[in-house]
């Protein structure tokens, strides 16, 4: 297989010997860079940000939605500095494959478009597997309704991974029934909570306030109630 650099852009392909302009030059710099560094630095495990996220893409989530919470995660993918995070995607049910923990983010973002509806919501059970299986410095759990049934043990196991978990209910309208939960999570690890409620808020484009960069802009509670149209 050739090791050439092949780039690509809206206008075409560029070839090796061709000259790269503007944000083409940026990626062919930025692949270069990272072809540069040695495997255990381009290793996930690596990477100061270290994420994962449960998606939830339950029968509950219809087309609109579950479209909405795939274009939310590829805005958090793209606000996240490559050479520094990690995301792991974890789908609720079985019909969409998992994401284990993965520097290249293009190809997370790839894999993201390819989760399909159709599951229940063992909310709980898929977290705590995320957990066992990635080393994570943070995880992220967004869901439109209440979790399966669970096992305090379970619940407990979160708790001891002394992992802060990010919540988020998207829904198209609140009840707070079903938020009781997430913000419990939230609170229970040291995460943060919003809600997301549709024709107030898009979590389209709010989502990408929990990347490591942007996050600490959460910690204004004016900020936050505007994203939550509030």
């Amino acid at each position: 297989m050739s090791n050439e650099l092949t780039q690509h852009s809206g206008r075409g392909i560029f070839r090796p010997g061709q000259t790269l302009t503007g944000l083409a030059a940026k990626k062919a710099a930025l692949a270069q860079a990272q072809l540069a560094l040695k495997p255990e630095e381009r290793s996930p495990n690596a990477m100061e940000h270290r994420i994962g996220i449960v998606f939830d893409e339950s029968g509950s989530m219809r087309a609109p939605q579950l479209a909405m919470a795939k274009e939310g995660v590829e805005e958090f993918l793209r606000s996240c500095e490559r050479d520094k995070t990690a995301v792991a995607v974890y789908p609720l049910g079985y019909y969409s494959k998992k994401i284990e923990l993965c520097a290249q983010l293009p190809a997370v973002a790839i894999m993201v478009k390819q989760i399909v509806t159709g599951s229940t919501t063992p909310l709980v059970q898929r977290l705590q597997e995320m957990l066992a299986k990635n080393n994570l410095t943070r995880a992220i759990v967004f869901s439109d309704g209440q979790p399966d049934s669970y096992k305090d043990e379970q619940y407990k196991s979160i708790l001891a991974s002394k992992i802060p978990v990010d919540t988020v209910y998207i829904s198209p309208h609140i009840r707070e029934a079903e938020v009781a939960f997430l913000k419990k999570l939230a609170s229970d690890t040291g995460g943060i909570y919003l809600q997301f409620e549709q024709g107030k808020s898009n979590f389209a484009t709010a989502f990408k306030y929990l990347a490591p960069g942007m996050r600490y802009m959460l910690a204004d509670k004016s900020f936050v109630a505007g994203l939550e149209g509030r």
